[in-house]
């Protein structure tokens, strides 16, 4: 697996960024949290950000962004190789933001998992065509996915503030570590739902996860829910509440340090 994982590694040079939301405990925010991340870039880099929703039974992009898609990944990798930017163009489906998504058809299990063994020889075209890749893996760890895990330049491992999610996450950097040969670097720890009043600290986090940075994004299950129902993500109406502007703050650190000193980039997400 190792020598598979270096392969990819090389493969991925000069393509777009490739970030991965990854749920440590299962409802951690990892899509809400992808979701929000991917249109705040869009925004910003119209046509150049594409969300790929990797759940094959229960992916919710489509509900989140209150869209339908025609085609799925599996559509992406029946037809890989004959994508260019046209037809790849066809395929996704565009949120009015300058978003891009993809996703899987939940109706057709048995034919998602076929050609979810493929999705090495789809990625890499993706890389090709988008600046920026976010992938949501709220299913957690999948070695179907390997392919998409090792390349990544960052895994955003989505916790909250419990015993059990954050054991969980870190077990998952130790895998990541040892058996995906990501580095320290690569491993980012997001604290979702977030509220200094609770026991565990982030103090205690960054102790039980060495190395690793860890964002908080505060507590507002409220704006949250209100966001998923309406299919209207918050950082897109609900701009100036404090989920936001963490989401926003988490979305700045995706940059390159070129893009990060352009002056009123940051400010420009809030007004």
């Amino acid at each position: 697996m190792l020598k598979n994982v270096a392969e990819e590694k090389v493969a991925s040079r000069d393509l777009g960024e490739l970030y991965a939301f990854l749920n440590t405990k299962g409802g951690a925010g990892a899509s809400t949290l992808a979701v929000n991340c991917a249109l705040g870039l869009a925004k910003e880099f119209p046509d150049q950000v594409l969300l790929l929703d990797l759940d094959m039974q229960f992916g919710v992009v489509d509900d989140y962004l209150n869209m339908s898609s025609s085609y799925s990944v599996a559509d992406a990798i029946a037809n890989v190789a004959d994508l260019d930017e046209m037809s790849l163009g066809a395929i996704v489906t565009k949120h009015k933001s300058g978003l891009h998504c993809l996703g899987f058809n939940h109706e057709n299990s048995h034919d998602n998992y076929d050609k979810a063994r493929h999705l090495a020889k789809l990625l890499p075209v993706l890389r090709e065509f988008y600046t920026y890749v976010l992938v949501d893996l709220s299913r957690g760890i999948d070695r179907l996915f390997a392919s998409v895990i090792a390349p990544a330049n960052k895994v955003f491992l989505v916790t909250q503030q419990n015993l059990a999610a954050i054991r969980n996450t870190s077990r998952i950097t130790k895998l990541l570590s040892f058996e995906f040969g990501m580095g320290k670097e690569q491993l980012e720890v997001v604290v979702n739902r977030y509220e200094k009043r609770q026991s565990i600290k982030v103090k205690d986090i960054e102790e039980t996860i060495q190395s690793c940075r860890v964002h908080t994004i505060p507590n507002d299950f409220k704006i949250a829910l209100e966001s998923t129902n309406l299919g209207k993500p918050f950082v897109e109406h609900r701009k100036k509440a404090g989920i936001s502007k963490a989401v926003n703050k988490l979305t700045h650190t995706l940059l390159p340090e070129e893009e990060k000193k352009k002056q009123g980039w940051f400010n420009r997400m809030f007004s």
